[in-house]
Order: C-alpha cells, then sequence, then structure tokens
C-alpha cells in the first residue's frame, strides 16, 4: 500500500454544527504527531461507533493493494 499521510487522531467533537444527515456523523479531530486538523464525515449506521475522545488511526493511500499499483 502506498501511504501519502498517516496519524493518530484525537476526536474532539462530533457533529459540531449539529446533526445534518441520519446516518452520518460529522468528526472534529486533531492529530497528536502533527498539529493537524481533521472534519471528516463517517456513516454511523454500519458499526463505525465513535465518541468525543476516542483515538482513530487515519492514513490516506493513492492505493489499496499492497504493492502500490494503482486500479483504475
Amino acid at each position: 500500500m502506498s501511504t501519502l499521510y498517516q496519524d493518530i487522531f484525537d476526536v474532539q467533537k462530533i457533529n459540531p454544527e449539529g446533526k445534518k444527515f441520519e446516518k452520518v456523523n460529522r468528526l472534529l479531530c486533531k492529530g497528536l504527531t502533527n498539529d493537524v486538523q481533521l472534519l471528516i464525515d463517517i456513516n454511523c449506521d454500519i458499526g463505525f461507533k465513535v465518541h468525543e475522545g476516542d483515538k482513530i488511526s487515519v492514513a490516506f493511500a493513492s492505493s489499496l493493494a499492497m504493492d502500490g499499483s494503482l486500479d483504475d
């Protein structure tokens, strides 16, 4: 996998501006390694439960293939 960026984030707030969609939560997070703020929407209907104060690991990759090859 070709990782472009990876960090562990502290979930600071959930739906900071109020809940907009029934099955989606917006997480406001702060990176622990780098001073990066992350605002991300996740589907909370599929069992991915996150609470304020939780730590989540996030990685951005150009490909999910282990050898880094692109999948068109």
